[in-house]
């Protein structure tokens, strides 16, 4: 249980210290830097991530846990002090990433090392995404409000709930041994791995990508509908539910499989909404965007156990570069909204075309002759 706050709490922050962006620029006096203390936790996510695997696979879920938790609380409990001194903030900021990145991937490999049963992993998985989809709805209402009446106060809030949790996990559970699915003898490297995962962490990278958009375009929409900054908030909180509706729907599923018809589906409606409406029809577009969060949760969900079932044979690894490469997904999808609206909806469109692309392409693969024949040979 405790293992699926780490994402909770992480995935608050994050969107919680984006939402703050006001708070951020008026501390620094510069959209620059404030833009730029945001950004660089993701980006330190994603260029440090991949050493998470190795660590967990040489000590254990549990220290895996501690150590990114003690790195994460650390980090944040500095900026709440040296919060207006904006190169101490960056460096600590980025020493936050880290943590954070090793908060995203653990989750996920004790999901995929712990059980070889595909259904015990995809609602292991499922549980892993609807709390990290928790903390992305209770970060703006929580994180974000404090932010907003006392930013010193909001980080040391949560990095003192990082440090509590870092000590339950610490007295409270066991010592884990390290994964042993992985064969010592020839340990995977990260490049074969990497290109043995690429499906899965393009499918996922997209899958990111579109939920980001998404979830900037929406309440941005829904407000320009309504002239109501509430309107949005809502739209927003009722697409994040829908969401988590396919999220929870496709964990349920032993196949990963999602149906095409549903990714085409957000395909011809963004193509459909490009090419009709004019842009100033906001309000039949938020209602087919939050329709289509069902099937990218789907997508979501899909693509977490496209990766566990690529990463057998090197689980923590393997699961340790999914983790932190996808959150890539989620730096591209906000800058889409600088396109023109017709060519946002395109792109939102091709993007799709080419997750169903490569879905199907994994899923003939797997299927195929030739594959059962090569996964007999190597089992025997």
């Amino acid at each position: 249980m405790l293992l699926y706050l780490l994402p909770f709490i992480d995935v608050l922050t994050e969107v919680g210290l984006a939402t703050a962006y006001p708070q951020l620029k008026h501390i620094y006096n510069s959209p620059l830097q404030a833009s730029s203390l945001i950004a660089v936790g993701p980006l330190a996510a994603v260029t440090t991530g991949w050493c998470w695997g190795p660590f967990v696979r040489r000590y254990g879920v549990k220290t895996g846990m501690v150590t990114a938790l003690l790195i994460w609380s650390a980090a944040l409990g500095g900026m709440s002090v040296l919060l207006a001194q904006y190169p101490a903030a960056l460096l600590l900021r980025l020493l936050h990433g880290f943590g954070g990145a090793g908060m995203a991937a653990v989750p996920f490999i004790a999901a995929a090392t712990r059980s070889t049963h595909t259904a015990t992993q995809s609602r292991r998985m499922g549980r892993i995404e609807l709390s990290a989809s928790l903390g992305a709805i209770s970060g703006p209402l929580v994180f974000g409000s404090a932010m907003v009446l006392s930013p010193r106060l909001a980080l040391t809030g949560v990095a003192g709930t990082g440090m509590a949790l870092f000590g339950t996990i610490l007295l409270a559970v066991p010592r884990s041994q390290p994964p042993s699915r992985e064969k010592p003898a020839k340990p995977a490297t990260a490049v074969p791995v990497l290109q043995h995962m690429a499906p899965a962490i393009l499918y996922a990278i997209i899958a990111a990508c579109l939920l980001s958009a998404l979830e900037t375009l929406i309440p941005t929409a829904a407000e320009s509908a309504t002239d109501s900054a509430l309107a949005g908030k809502i739209a927003a909180a009722l697409f994040e539910a829908i969401v988590l509706a396919g999220i929870l729907y496709q964990s349920r599923q032993i196949h990963p499989d999602t149906r095409a018809g549903g990714l085409l589906a957000i395909a011809f409606s963004c193509l459909l909404l490009s090419v009709v409406l004019p842009g100033e029809a906001w309000l039949p577009m938020v209602l087919l965007l939050i329709l289509s969060g069902l099937w990218v949760g789907r997508m979501v969900a899909g693509g977490n156990q496209f990766a566990a079932r690529r990463a057998q044979n090197a689980a923590a690894r393997g699961m340790g570069l999914y983790s932190t490469i996808r959150i890539s997904g989620s730096i591209i999808g906000p800058m889409l909204m600088n396109l023109p609206t017709a060519g946002l909806f395109a792109t939102l469109a091709i993007l799709c075309v080419i997750a169903d692309i490569t879905r199907t392409g994994i899923r003939q693969r797997r299927h195929c002759p030739e594959a059962r024949q090569s996964r007999d040979l190597r089992d025997r």
